[in-house]
């Protein structure tokens, strides 16, 4: 999230001390590994729809954006993980929102292989057409 944010000539410093001025307003919660093995998927559409819902994306051009909610994502398709590891914490307002977000990254992020048998990467081209 840092790095993002940085890459985009953010001044994370200033947006850490500001979100630290409504932590009574502006939650985070880590969604933890529930086993071990490798991170198999990550469903953008969903977590970008789960975005929006908390108010860090706009449903229609008029709906404003709330800056300091978010995700960051500790974990990439592909790594290999341990039970109890952080794959993603999110930054959001409202303690009420938790039971959405659960359910949200429960469907969207996918582990594989937690009997430890070796995992191989299937590359992401195949090749390239002319």
């Amino acid at each position: 999230f840092r790095k993002m944010f940085e890459s985009q000539n953010g001044n994370f410093q200033a947006f850490e001390k500001e979100r630290d001025q409504f932590r009574d307003r502006y939650l985070t919660w880590d969604y933890l590994a529930d086993c071990s093995g490798i991170l198999s998927e990550m469903h953008a559409r969903k977590l970008g729809v789960l975005l929006v819902e908390l108010g860090g994306g706009r449903a229609v051009k008029e709906d404003s954006i709330d800056g300091k909610v978010g995700f960051e994502v500790f974990k990439k398709v592909g790594d290999e993980v341990k039970e109890g590891e952080p794959l993603i914490r999110v930054y959001h307002r409202s303690a009420s929102e938790i039971e959405n977000i659960k359910a949200t990254l429960k469907e969207s992020i996918k582990m594989v292989n937690p009997s430890g048998i070796p995992f191989k990467k299937t590359p992401v081209l195949r090749e390239v057409l002319t």
